[in-house]
Order: structure tokens, then sequence, then C-alpha cells
């Protein structure tokens, strides 16, 4: 719990200050700065090689060689990253109209600092131990909140804004390698039997991954003959919608050892429990969030952004669809906590096409 409530309190923090820059931006330039973004978080899915969901899971087979599989991590991650990042470059701009190319290819920059954070990440996970990085998505939001506030009032800019996001990415990969090296004392090494398991999962899980961010964030590609005003007001509605995953994303995550360490045991009673448990602290984070957003969105809407003012039906469509996403997320990481990583992908490229056929 202590790491959902610093990813609350984050983006409560996160989302006052987007609220003013979307303001300071207007629509057209929040549109393209939320592009930018979107096409970075896709570039991340792939980039990841499905080692955020298969890393906790495929380092619990490795107690005793802890160094050697993050070593091992580190380096597929990096080349992965690499390979997307001079693809991303080159394809981005080809596929989006709205944003200038440079803010794209600015924007794929932040992927660097992915490898060495997504690795340095795992051992808290293992360790049943990610309170100990609890504080870190509130601090990371308040420096990134107090740069934005700085740069809108000295020089309100997409590129700025941009930037700002990716000296954060920094910092935060920074932070958690000093202290996930600092508490576990481990050194990077390399094995290619590990290797082998490592890269034979990863394309599973990596698909998975890339399907889930595309059916997240491909709204931006879809919407892109619509132009960036367009793009702006649906994506304040996507903001609030985002926010609300990675609230509920971030108990599915540390559930995630959970089930790989009951199913290693066998203890199917205690898994099943546990999912339940979960499940409706799920759901009553939906039920709250809810609330909120009916009750209070709405007249803050019509009193301080009457420009994004057609964003509500938006939000409304995207509140249910969360409520399914949040329970998808949840079972996707029981099901990747029992090594179910083709069958979950199965699912998640069925609902890719479902939704392409819709939009």
């Amino acid at each position: 719990m202590g790491l959902v409530g610093g990813n609350v309190i984050g983006e409560v923090i996160s989302a006052v200050v987007k609220a003013k820059l979307s303001l300071v931006l207007g629509p057209r330039g929040f549109g393209r700065f939320s592009q930018a973004l979107a096409t970075a978080e896709v570039a991340d899915g792939v980039a990841a090689f499905g080692l955020n969901q298969a890393g906790p899971v495929l380092g619990a087979e490795y107690p005793d060689q802890p160094g050697t599989f993050l070593g091992v991590v580190l380096a597929l991650r990096s080349l992965v990253t690499l390979v997307v990042i001079g693809v991303g470059i080159y394809v981005a701009p080809l596929l989006i109209q709205s944003t200038p190319p440079f803010l794209l290819r600015f924007a794929l920059l932040a992927l660097l600092f992915s490898p060495l954070a997504g690795t340095a990440n795992i051992p808290f996970f293992l360790k049943q131990e990610n309170w100990r990085i609890a504080w870190m998505p509130g601090a990371l939001a308040m420096l990134s909140s107090a740069l934005l506030i700085l740069m809108m009032w000295l020089a309100p800019s997409v590129l700025y804004a941009l930037a700002i996001m990716v000296l954060v990415k920094a910092v935060n990969a920074g932070l958690v390698t000093v202290l996930s090296r600092t508490r576990y004392r481990y050194r990077f090494g390399f094995d290619r039997a590990i290797a082998r398991r490592v890269a034979r999962v990863g394309p599973k899980a990596a698909w998975l991954d890339t399907v889930v961010i595309l059916y997240s964030k491909a709204s931006y590609f879809v919407l892109d003959s619509l132009g960036p005003v367009a793009l702006g007001i649906y994506s304040i509605a996507d903001q609030i919608a985002a926010a609300i995953l990675r609230l509920t994303g971030a108990v599915s995550a540390t559930s995630l050892a959970m089930f790989a360490e009951l199913h290693a045991a066998g203890d199917i009673q205690g898994l099943r429990a546990f999912y339940l448990r979960t499940l409706r602290r799920i759901g009553l984070t939906l039920f709250v969030v809810g609330l909120v957003i009916f009750l209070l969105v709405p007249p803050a809407i019509h009193r301080w952004f009457t420009p994004y003012l057609s964003s509500l039906p938006v939000l409304y469509i995207l509140y249910v669809g969360v409520c399914f996403m949040a329970v998808n997320q949840l079972t996707s990481s029981c099901l990747n906590g029992l090594g179910h990583f083709g069958w979950v992908a199965t699912v998640a490229t069925i609902n890719l096409f479902v939704y392409g056929v819709g939009a």
C-alpha cells in the first residue's frame, strides 16, 4: 500500500500542474505535448522487452545470482531500447502529422533512462520491499511540478515541457539505481544460459506490453488527422483516465511478485484469496475515484477550463473503459505471475483487434 500511496500523492500533484499547463499551452500546444508523450510511451512499451512484467517473475528463478540476472536484463533492455530509438526517430514523423518531428524525436530521448530504472526496480519487487521506494513518485512529481511551474512563468513552450519530462526520467533512473545497488549490494554480471531464458520469455511478454500500450495510446494516432486542437481536448480526458490506471496499475504491479511466490509454493487457496482481496481493493479505488470524477470534475471544467468543455463526454466513456482495464491489469498480473505470458498476450491481441476494427 505504500507504493500505491506514493502514486496517489504523485498523481494529485501532477494533475494540478498539468491542468495549469493545459491552460498555458492551450488545446493546440497541449495536444502536441500529449501526442509526443504518447509516442514515447508506445516506444517505451516496445523497448521494455516485456521485462516490466517478466522481470520479477524470472528473477525469482535465480535467487542466488541476482547480480548476474540483473546484468542480463540491463544488457537486453539497453540493446532493444537503442534499436527502438533508432527506428522511432525515422518512423514516428512518418505516422504523425500534427506534431513537428523534432518534438517527437526529443520525446524519444526519455527512453535512454528506462533500462536503468526498469532493472533497478526488480530487486524491490522480488524482496517485497517496494515500500522502500514508495516516496519516489511523490518526490518526482514535486520536482517535475516545480520545474514546469518555473517554465510556465519564464518561457512556456512544448519543447521545454518535454525537456523537463526527460530530465525527471533521468533523475528517476539515477535515484532508483543508487538506492537499489546500495540496499542489495549486487554486481552486474552476464550469463548466456540466463540470457537465453530471458530472451525466450521476453518476446511473449514484450508483445503483451506493446499491445497494452497500443490500445491505451493508439487514440493519439487515430485522432491525428483531426489536428492538435482535437488532440488537446481528448488529452485532458485521457490524462485523468491514465492517472486512474496508474493507481490501479500500481496495485497490480505490487501484486505480481506475490502471485509468483504463491504459485511457486503451490498455495492455490492463498493465491485465490489474494487475488480476490486485491480485486476488492481495486474496486473500492475505482468507486471513490468515480465519485470524484462525476461530482468535482464537471464544475471545475465549467469554471476554469472552458476551452476543454467538450472533453467531458470523452471522460465519462474513458472511465467506463478504465474500470474494465483495471480488472484486466490485475488478472494479467496474476496470469503473468503463473508464467502464462502467452495466454495473456493472446487475449490482449484479440482486444487490440476489436479496438482496431472499432476505431
